[in-house]
């Protein structure tokens, strides 16, 4: 689909911000099938409304491997090459996971969102014991 495309499905303009322009926003696109542009009053609270999310339909993207990652020597090697890419695979699953928890916790509640930075290793107790409160006991 094009911008202009995603324009019309949301009733938003499109706007871009990067930071070679300093963060100011860009136009890339804006509705033109006749209707007027959504106010923030008709836009869901709950709406998802990040463009990668909704090009993506709510994948994450691995921003930390590209194609030219630095492979190591052993790399290269016909008996070691499986390992490396063996490692790869694994730390890909790992770090996708830590990014999706990070956004889930985001919108599940931001006292929740705030303790998990300030206190990581007190965090996974809490809700550990959160879970057992919430379990009927047999």
């Amino acid at each position: 689909k094009t911008y202009q495309d995603w324009a019309n499905a949301k009733q938003l303009h499109l706007v871009e911000y990067r930071p070679e322009n300093d963060y100011f926003p860009r136009l890339l696109a804006s509705p033109n099938n006749g209707q007027l542009v959504r106010t923030s009053l008709e836009i869901d609270p709950d709406e998802d409304l990040d463009f990668e999310r909704f090009c993506f339909e709510g994948r994450t993207l691995d921003r930390r491997q590209t194609s030219e990652q630095y492979e190591p020597w052993y790399a290269t090697k016909e008996k070691t090459r499986y390992g490396w890419y063996k490692y790869l695979r694994r730390r890909h699953w790992e770090t996708v996971q830590e990014d999706a928890t990070i956004e889930r916790l985001a919108r599940m509640d931001d006292k929740r969102y705030d303790s998990y930075y300030r206190y990581p290793d007190e965090y996974h107790t809490d809700v550990l014991k959160q879970l057992k409160q919430r379990l009927p006991r047999v």
